[in-house]
């Protein structure tokens, strides 16, 4: 009778905790990452730029979703668009206000797997003390060639209106979408 308790409880703690999922925690790899903003003035001119400080905590599971999870922060006063006069608008407290909000966060709340390695993913994301919910598509690739590489690849279509990165002159000439791109690569912690 006793060995039928254990081979039960054996049998059980099997079953269940082989059912579990635990995402993986990843690392941002920030040298071979990259967070790019890109802004289209006078219908046919863009102007591109980058931050060259972000962070982000990842959680992975694409065997239950649920289980995972993106978190990030960009500092704005290292977004340079490479002219200084720009830069310095951006800056300003016409635009991203820096002085009283320097950093744009991100945080999902939902990601659905839709085919191969597109995934929908739904976010906050604060911009000036502004949250505004956002639904992009996210492509993820492992890297067969280094087990325990993953990049993540999405482009977030930012209305300016929304987040209040307006005024009237800029209202007129700036679209008021600008899109961020992003491509992470991570690694397995």
């Amino acid at each position: 009778m006793f060995r039928i308790k254990i081979w039960f409880f054996y049998f059980l703690c099997v079953y269940c905790f082989s059912t579990i999922s635990i995402a993986d925690n990843y690392n941002l790899i920030r040298k071979d990452s990259f967070l790019k903003v890109k802004a289209t003035y006078l219908v046919f001119f863009s102007i591109n730029g980058y931050f060259k400080d972000f962070e982000g905590d990842i959680k992975w599971d694409k065997a239950n979703l649920s289980n995972s999870f993106f978190k990030g922060k960009a500092k704005i006063a290292d977004l340079t668009t490479g002219i200084s006069a720009i830069d310095k608008q951006l800056y300003s407290s016409r635009f991203f206000d820096i002085e009283q909000y320097p950093y744009i966060y991100i945080e999902s709340t939902k990601i659905k797997h839709l085919e191969g390695n597109l995934y929908e993913v739904e976010a906050f994301l604060t911009v000036k003390n502004i949250t505004q919910k956002i639904t992009e598509r996210l492509t993820v690739f492992e890297d067969e060639s280094q087990p325990g590489i993953v990049y993540f690849s999405a482009t977030i279509k930012l209305k300016r209106n929304e987040f209040n990165l307006t005024n009237n002159l800029t209202h007129f000439i700036v679209d008021n979408t600008v899109k961020v791109s992003l491509l992470f690569k991570a690694e397995k912690k």
